[in-house]
């Protein structure tokens, strides 16, 4: 992948990087609430993605970030790291695409489906032909293999700015009282992580008033998600 998290909001934090670190490597399928955050700026409409900044009616502003795609390929036991562009890791067998900065990550047992988590592709349509180069490769040696479900959409991430600063100590204070399930530990990371039931996404919420939204999974609510949040900045 291209760049960490949001660099233009929190590279200049000498404290952000641990957990910086920690959420662009994780490789687990996220939840509904909690997304990987990516870092290419992309998308357009529901599977399309182009680079495209947008503004609520509110006048706020964000910009849907990269999408992770979730498929599953059922396939004879074959060593991927024997295969061009495969590489073995501990969370599964790391696909490169060739001129891309997309990610493909290939977990399951040799004798099950395998699933396959596709990071940083701009729609749909682009995270198909990356698992069809996936199929092919494997099929190039005589091994059978089929796509079974997907891709689809597990993972949008938004960055934005609400254009105003935010008091985190004191919000922190006020939603955990509300009953918001909220974490802020400065020390580790510049941003208060807000989780949120009503849209299921996670806020990473900086003092600055500048925003990142995870665990989406469509781009329609995008938008209620930054008015829920905006209701409780009230």
């Amino acid at each position: 992948m291209g760049g960490c998290l949001d660099e233009k909001v929190t590279s200049n934090d000498a404290r952000s990087g641990a957990r910086l670190t920690w959420l662009r490597n994780e490789t687990q399928e996220p939840d509904t609430r909690h997304g990987n955050i990516q870092a290419t700026l992309v998308t357009n409409v529901d599977n399309e993605a182009e680079d495209e900044l947008r503004w609520t009616a509110d006048g706020i502003e964000y910009t849907p970030h990269s999408m992770m795609h979730k498929a599953i390929v059922r396939m004879d036991p074959t060593k991927l790291e024997m295969l061009d562009g495969f590489e073995r890791t501990d969370a599964g067998h790391k696909f490169a695409p060739e001129d891309s900065n997309v990610r493909v990550i290939v977990s399951g047992r040799d004798w099950s489906e395998k699933r396959i988590l596709i990071y940083g592709s701009k729609s749909t349509e682009e995270a198909r032909r990356h698992v069809e180069t996936i199929v092919d490769r494997v099929t190039e040696i005589d091994h059978n293999a089929e796509l079974v479900n997907g891709p689809e959409i597990k993972n949008i991430a938004v960055n934005g700015n609400l254009e105003t600063p935010i008091q985190l100590e004191p919000l922190t204070v006020e939603l955990t009282a509300e009953g918001i399930d909220v974490e802020y530990e400065p020390e580790q990371f510049p941003a208060a992580i807000v989780k949120l039931e009503t849209p299921p996404v996670t806020f990473l919420l900086f003092s600055t008033g500048k925003f990142v939204i995870q665990g989406l999974r469509g781009f329609g609510d995008i938008e209620p998600a930054i008015e829920r949040i905006q209701s409780l900045l009230d």
